[in-house]
């Protein structure tokens, strides 16, 4: 089990660490507890919950090595516990994107690789709880996958952040690379319970319109 699912054991168990046998007991009956999607643990790859199996339910991670560096693979394997709470199951299924492993199905999720290159941060205002962030964003993907970059949303613009045209674009090895230079304001909540020794970290998330987590 990953870490932050052993804290959450711990702190709901509320062991004490006096009889280790006795806490290891506590802890083991409350992950065995964890038998729905709705009481799952929470882990950093996702939610975590005990089968009839005693198996731990959760997604298939899938790496690849590129370039020496360890990176998720293109193409990842989501658990799907009910079909009806899938948005577009019958386009996904029809298209090929599910495979059926007995009482377990799996969509097959396309992987967009994203990142940014900050070129400046200014006009920090912590009344305004806002900043202004000038960056180059870009996106990494295969040649066939049916990726339009200006779906790309930024939930906590405040004002400007469109892409406009791409500066830079390549292909290599059947993933095509593009970059767009981005410019905006951005909303943040700057927290100062430290003050004057608070550290900020100033986030800029980004999502796809009209897409989901199977998509």
């Amino acid at each position: 089990m990953v870490r932050r699912s052993s804290v959450d054991a711990i702190t709901a168990t509320r062991v004490s660490g006096s009889d280790k046998k006795a806490d290891r007991r506590r802890i083991r009956d409350w992950f065995a507890s964890r038998k729905t999607p709705e009481s799952a643990a929470t882990g950093v790859a996702g939610p975590i919950y005990i089968d009839k199996d005693h198996s731990a339910e959760r997604g298939i991670a899938v790496g690849v090595f590129n370039e020496g560096h360890l990176v998720s693979a293109p193409v990842q394997f989501l658990p799907v516990v009910d079909p009806d709470q899938v948005p577009g199951w019958d386009q996904l299924s029809s298209s090929g994107m599910v495979i059926d492993a007995g009482d377990q199905q799996y969509v097959k999720t396309p992987v967009v690789y994203a990142g940014i290159e900050l070129n400046s941060l200014d006009n920090i205002d912590v009344r305004a709880n806002t900043f202004a962030a000038d960056f180059f964003l870009w996106f990494r993907y295969q040649d066939q996958l049916n990726f339009d970059p200006h779906e790309v949303e930024f939930p906590t613009v405040v004002s400007g952040a469109t892409l406009g045209k791409e500066v830079g674009h390549h292909t290599r090895a059947g993933f095509r690379t593009i970059t767009y230079h981005v410019k905006g304001v951005f909303r943040s909540d700057y927290e100062f319970s430290r003050f004057p020794f608070d550290q900020q970290t100033l986030r800029i998330p980004i999502q796809i319109h009209n897409s989901n987590s199977y998509t």
